[in-house]
């Protein structure tokens, strides 16, 4: 009888100690696998980010690539036109520069206010009988947008005075603006009748002719004629064009390996790509 309570005994003792086994057996496992799934975890993570920086990289070294291709089609633009025949017949400011500074005589890259009122005054105003009684240059450039419609109707009379006014229109539409920078000039000139000779009406129409054959745009959006005493008054509003230089830059692209992470103070997992653009 005693040795069949010994052999439960024993029995029942192996059975615990098989159930520990297998209980750290499974704890262990379940412990392998939970790391191994947490790793797997943090490796695709890793390998999504490590991809979306590559590709980042890759549009960086395209855009480098294509940046140094359309150098080398810009300089070969730059050799035709300077060859080219329209603009070596185009007037410049001096007949000595290269055909290019037409280019610049027509559209330059800065207000150059100065250089603006000496032109007007030397070139556009200089017709035998016309003074200058002021030119005013506002330094304050303003956007040009193309699509305005400036053109207005003109009506004059042999009244002792006349009068006529072109209204500049609205600018507020951003969506066509096209880069383009303007100067404005308030000006006033006179010219006097001469009985032998040409009508000071008409020497202030050369003026305007000369503005429209000008090399350089301008856009007249105020003008009045007025005559008294043999004296015609022209004073007008004007705008002329300019263009400022493209800045170039490279700019810097933050890669974050989750984009609706929120920051979590100094420590973030993102790298930078840097990226040009020459146009």
């Amino acid at each position: 009888m005693q040795d069949k309570n010994d052999a439960a005994i024993l029995k029942r003792d192996a059975i615990r100690k098989a159930n520990k086994v297998m209980f750290g057996a499974v704890a262990g496992a379940s412990a392998i696998l939970g790391i191994a799934i947490v790793g797997c975890i943090f490796l695709y993570q890793n390998i999504m980010f490590q991809g979306k920086v590559i590709g980042e990289q890759s549009k960086s070294l395209q855009n480098m690539d294509q940046n140094i291709k359309n150098i080398d089609v810009l300089k070969k633009k730059l050799v035709a036109l300077q060859t080219n025949d329209d603009l070596r017949n185009t007037p410049k400011i001096n007949d000595e520069d290269n055909n290019l500074r037409a280019i610049l005589d027509a559209l330059p890259a800065d207000e150059n206010v100065a250089a603006l009122g000496a032109s007007l005054t030397q070139k556009i105003f200089d017709v035998p009988g016309v003074s200058v009684e002021s030119i005013t240059p506002n330094p304050v450039a303003v956007d040009v947008n193309l699509s305005d419609k400036n053109t207005s109707e003109t009506n004059t009379s042999a009244t002792a005075t006349t009068a006529t006014t072109a209204q500049p229109t609205d600018e507020k539409d951003s969506k066509n603006k096209t880069g383009l920078k303007a100067i404005e000039v308030v000006a006033s000139l006179t010219a006097k009748d001469v009985a032998s000779s040409e009508s000071g009406l008409s020497k202030l129409v050369e003026v305007l002719k000369k503005m429209e054959r000008s090399i350089r745009s301008f856009r007249i959006t105020n003008f009045k004629f007025e005559k008294s005493k043999g004296t015609y008054t022209l004073n007008l509003t004007l705008q002329a064009f300019y263009m400022p230089e493209y800045q170039m830059a490279l700019d810097s692209k933050t890669v974050k390996a989750d984009e609706n992470a929120k920051p979590a103070g100094a420590n973030t997992n993102t790298k930078n790509t840097t990226k040009g653009n020459v146009k």
